[in-house]
């Protein structure tokens, strides 16, 4: 799975705010999205004492949500933490993650803001632009905005809203829990994407696309850092193989330096991210000889 636009993440947290401007024109707010049988679930997590992150991507069929595929990528975190700016800091672990997948999904949620955001541009927007794939924001916790909560029943709503723009839905998963905070990523109206992500709903608070994607990075950080603690990758070893059962399947989690890929590049119609740095601002077919895109650093 290609990204269809091509850009670089070797900015700085100023940049990164005025790419999140420019872009913010190309998110689609309506549905443009045709049958949905395969929904990815996203998200990334990091070894805080090396910055290691591990990005997973679990592709699911729908209805059904039966699980068809899951793919990882590992690389070092090279973006500081800036509230706001979390794209920027997960996108390239997750991008080359979604690179390895071999199912292409028709939708993507991500584990994090989309349109409710600051500067109406989250991660999911962001991934969504970058794929030019039907993406939607499903969030923990309140980024921006002001709600009254919703009825305490399965599938109650209410507007979350900031100045009277309509920002996204709260959501009620489950009768009595803590509701979550569903927002347009890309080419999915809020209407549409807050039924899709009911019909990602197993009985939990969270969508099982996202919360399995969140348990899937938990365990490759765990493993990591298990690895690391007895000294198994100071020591030489190629990879640590993890079996991780999964009701009656179980599978074997691959941690290899080889997915390291730090040299991963984003593919497809330029697009000028780099105010003036050595980033590609025409197709990659129409470049100059000689002349390379920076490689990204991590979000």
């Amino acid at each position: 799975m290609k990204p269809q636009l091509e850009t670089c993440w070797n900015l700085t947290p100023r940049e990164a705010m005025q790419l999140q401007e420019s872009l913010r024109e190309r998110v689609e707010l309506a549905d443009r999205f045709g049958e949905i049988r395969y929904v990815a679930g996203a998200d990334m997590a990091f070894d805080p004492a090396t910055d290691v992150a591990f990005g997973g991507v679990i592709v699911y069929r729908l209805p059904g949500l039966e699980e068809v595929e899951r793919r990882m990528a590992r690389r070092k975190l090279r973006f500081p933490y800036v509230p706001g700016l979390l794209s920027f800091r997960e996108c390239p672990v997750l991008l080359a993650a979604f690179a390895r997948l071999k199912t292409e999904p028709d939708l993507i949620l991500i584990d994090g803001q989309g349109y409710a955001h600051p500067r109406r541009l989250g991660i999911a927007c962001h991934i969504g632009i970058l794929f030019d794939k039907p993406t939607i924001g499903c969030a923990k916790s309140r980024l921006v905005g002001e709600h009254d909560e919703p009825g305490l029943s399965a599938g109650s709503t209410a507007p979350l809203t900031l100045d009277g723009e309509l920002l996204g839905v709260v959501l009620r998963t489950r009768d009595g829990v803590r509701p979550i905070y569903v927002s347009v990523g890309h080419r999915v109206s809020l209407d549409s994407a807050v039924g899709l992500v009911k019909q990602c709903m197993d009985g939990f608070r969270i969508p099982k696309p996202t919360r399995e994607a969140d348990h899937y990075v938990r365990d490759l950080r765990r493993a990591y850092q298990r690895s690391r603690e007895s000294g198994v990758e100071s020591q030489g070893a190629p990879f640590v193989n993890v079996l991780r059962s999964e009701g009656a399947k179980e599978q074997s989690v691959i941690l290899s330096e080889a997915m390291d890929l730090g040299s991963f590049k984003v593919r497809g119609p330029a697009l000028k991210t780099c105010r003036g740095r050595a980033c590609p601002t025409r197709p990659p077919q129409a470049r100059q000889k000689g002349t390379a895109s920076r490689p990204p650093t991590s979000r």
